[in-house]
């Protein structure tokens, strides 16, 4: 332990040999930091990735010069997948001491690795523009750039986090445990990826509460109203035989002559009135069914139409999903440089579906392909027309002038007039020259233009 006022080494003693200043407290802060680095040592052991990283770096808070706990805080930094983190941590540990430091070797050998460096780079460009998704809410996009991130940079734990909350936002919370298993094996104490995982797996179910249902049981009473009603028992009285039979007599005589003139005339007057009455509501219901019918088919035809409308924006919305999934895939295309298979997929895109963010990556896309695609029109062209060949080198600079007839300051069409002289198709030929002619005049290209004209047409 080195005397931070005059550099001698220190003894047990609380002052410096050398210069006598009191190195109690100089000492304590040394030791603390040599024990966080300790700490930080053990739990990286433990695959506890991210404690350790907090131990470390209060350990360098303590003592900025404790070139092992710097070192070793590198490490644990690439084994996030944070390169450039532990690079900037190695060089400052070679500054603070340059010889007999391992650090030294870290930066040696990580500079053999420039492929993996510019692979860490473009994943850390891609996980800032999934930040940029983010920010404009195209998740989707976000998504598709995370999981190229985690493809390329196997150990990226930012990335993974960023992803799994991504897919915890959508729902998708099995995909999200995945994610989250991936960056736990990395780092089995990362205290973001627990809490994730935990909200990942809270998903519960309610049952449905039961409905209680009352059984009333049979009761001899019953109720009228708000009373208990209790039927009484009737009994009969006695009678004599004789009177009875004449009183039934009786009653049967004048039952007879009340049905003969009063009841008959009374029913034949109430069936007549009844049967009125009956094709009266009979005609008003027919008029009420026919107002019903009416009403229904018109209900009928609205809902026909709505439907056609539904049909419509079914059809509309599918076409739009099927946009944006052919623009990823024309995304991933372009991403890898493969212009062939990212034109075929934004073939199928409708530019009309797309919006926002999604519509400048269209854009975007659609630019350098056609740039690519003009470009190997136009060489493939002038390589034909300086071997000769000037029927393929017509065929390629044709397609270059369809789709920009001044392409190279219109070096296109001049050749393509060229290989059209050549091939004795003066029509085209003379065509091609005066659009040269017409728009670059006072060129050496013009001047040669007009001499060939004359020459055809002086043939003609």
């Amino acid at each position: 332990m080195i005397c931070y006022n005059c550099g001698t080494q220190l003894s047990d003693d609380i002052v410096c040999p050398g210069c006598g200043i009191q190195v109690k407290t100089y000492k304590k802060i040394l030791y603390t930091s040599e024990a966080l680095y300790n700490r930080g040592l053990i739990q990286a052991r433990s695959n506890e990735l991210a404690n350790a990283i907090e131990s470390l770096k209060l350990a360098l808070k303590f003592n900025k010069k404790n070139t092992k706990a710097r070192n070793l805080l590198g490490l644990l930094y690439y084994r996030v997948g944070e390169p450039v983190l532990a690079i900037e941590e190695w060089v400052l540990s070679k500054n603070f001491q340059e010889e007999d430091n391992v650090a030294g070797y870290y930066l040696g050998e990580i500079q053999k690795e420039k492929r993996e460096l510019e692979s860490s780079g473009r994943a850390i460009e891609k996980y800032n523009k999934a930040l940029i998704y983010c920010s404009q809410k195209s998740y989707d996009l976000a998504i598709v750039q995370l999981k190229r991130v985690c493809s390329m940079q196997t150990n990226f734990v930012r990335g993974r986090l960023l992803l799994a909350l991504l897919y915890i936002h959508g729902g998708e919370n099995k995909k999200a445990q995945k994610v989250l298993g991936e960056v736990l094996r990395i780092d089995a104490a990362n205290d973001m990826a627990l809490r994730y995982m935990a909200f990942a797996k809270g998903d519960t179910t309610q049952e449905a509460a039961k409905d209680n249902k009352e059984v009333a049981s049979d009761t001899i009473s019953y109720m009228s109203g708000n009373e208990k009603v209790i039927q009484p028992r009737k009994g009969l009285g006695s009678f004599s035989i004789g009177g009875g039979v004449a009183n039934i007599l009786f009653g049967l005589v004048v039952g007879i002559l009340i049905t003969c003139f009063l009841v008959v005339p009374a029913v034949r007057q109430s069936a007549k009135e009844q049967s009125n009455t009956t094709v009266t509501e009979a005609n008003s219901q027919i008029e009420n069914l026919e107002t019903q019918i009416k009403s229904l088919e018109d209900d009928v035809a609205a809902l026909e139409q709505k439907n056609s409308k539904q049909k419509k924006k079914i059809k509309n919305r599918d076409a739009t999903i099927s946009s944006y999934e052919n623009l990823i895939d024309a995304y991933l295309a372009y991403d890898d440089k493969n212009y062939d298979d990212a034109q075929v997929y934004l073939d199928e895109v409708d530019s009309e579906d797309l919006s926002g963010s999604a519509l400048e990556i269209y854009d975007e896309i659609s630019q350098t392909i056609n740039e690519e695609k003009l470009s190997d029109l136009y060489s493939e062209g002038f390589a034909a027309y300086s071997r000769f060949d000037y029927e393929s080198g017509a065929q390629s600079l044709q397609e270059c002038v369809d789709l920009d007839p001044d392409y190279k300051s219109g070096y296109a069409v001049y050749y393509l007039a060229q290989c059209y002289r050549k091939l004795e198709d003066n029509e085209n030929a003379i065509k091609y020259y005066e659009y040269i002619v017409e728009n670059y005049s006072g060129t050496s290209r013009a001047y040669t233009a007009q001499k060939y004209i004359d020459e055809l047409e002086q043939e003609d």
